[in-house]
């Protein structure tokens, strides 16, 4: 695969990266000199470097400073070495939109990274890698983590993965997935409760393993119904675990929180007069 393995992590992250770097260096030289299109150039680095290239961002922390090097000797490549004549952020952008869909190297490399968790997340996939992420998602419950809203603040304050790959994936996961807005009241009650930055207890984000293991993951599961909470006996009795009232009552009171300032704000952006009800 092009990937070195050695019993030093950084050795064998910088060794690969290095070599990549001089092979597409010597590919591209040697199209240097013929008479391409601008798409014609697009077409070469699609099809010949970005394939080099998956074995190396799939597996590996990111290295940022030869991910720039790279895609500046992509651009360099383009524009046969003379500077750039049309912005980047125009030049990946679709055609429609007046751009030539030149490859995005950083989105590239991000949607490389989160395949993995879409492989974590499939129960069909029994590889023995998902070992390593159970192991270092351990405190957090494994797959749960990537089931619940974390804002990317939150992951960078409260979440302390070892692994700097796994760390770099739940990142990329948070910066793209997290829903700062609850649009409906079927959104809220479709909450998890577990990870989310919009139901916290003492400013962070929460997790609770016992409550996880009896099947409770979402905010429907504390209701009686659209408008009500279950009440603390109900909640004991249904669900035949034990807790104390104040952790019960505080996980209750930051749902209320939220819907009441995310909820109440979505469906007055959308000038409803609906009521919004919701009571212990």
């Amino acid at each position: 695969m092009g990937v070195w393995i050695s019993t030093n992590p950084t050795i064998s992250i910088n060794e690969s990266y290095r070599e990549k770097l001089e092979k597409i260096r010597s590919c591209l030289n040697c199209w240097e000199y013929r008479r391409l299109t601008l798409l014609g150039k697009i077409v070469v680095l699609k099809s010949l470097i970005a394939s080099q290239l998956v074995y190396m961002l799939s597996p590996l922390p990111t290295n940022q400073q030869v991910l720039d090097e790279i895609n500046n000797i992509f651009y360099k490549f383009l524009w046969d070495g003379k500077g750039d004549k049309i912005k980047r952020s125009i030049m990946i952008s679709d055609y429609e939109n007046g751009g030539l869909r030149m490859l995005d190297l950083n989105s590239f490399n991000k949607a490389l990274k989160l395949s993995w968790v879409r492989k974590y997340l499939n129960d069909n996939n029994s590889g023995k890698w998902k070992l390593l992420f159970d192991f270092q998602l351990e405190d957090y419950g494994g797959v749960e983590f990537f089931r619940g809203n974390l804002d990317r603040k939150d992951v960078f304050k409260y979440i302390n993965v070892p692994d700097p790959f796994v760390t770099e994936i739940v990142q990329i996961w948070t910066e793209l997935s997290f829903e700062d807005t609850v649009k409906s009241m079927e959104h809220l009650l479709s909450l998890n409760l577990w990870h989310n930055s919009l139901v916290k207890v003492g400013k962070k984000p929460i997790y609770y393993k016992s409550w996880s293991a009896k099947g409770i993951q979402k905010v429907r599961h504390l209701m009686r119904d659209e408008s009500n909470f279950l009440s603390f006996t109900e909640f004991k009795e249904r669900f035949d675990i034990k807790t104390n009232f104040l952790t019960f009552y505080v996980i209750m009171s930051s749902i209320k929180k939220t819907c009441e300032i995310r909820l109440k704000h979505s469906l007055l952006q959308k000038e409803t007069t609906n009521p919004l009800l919701i009571s212990f």
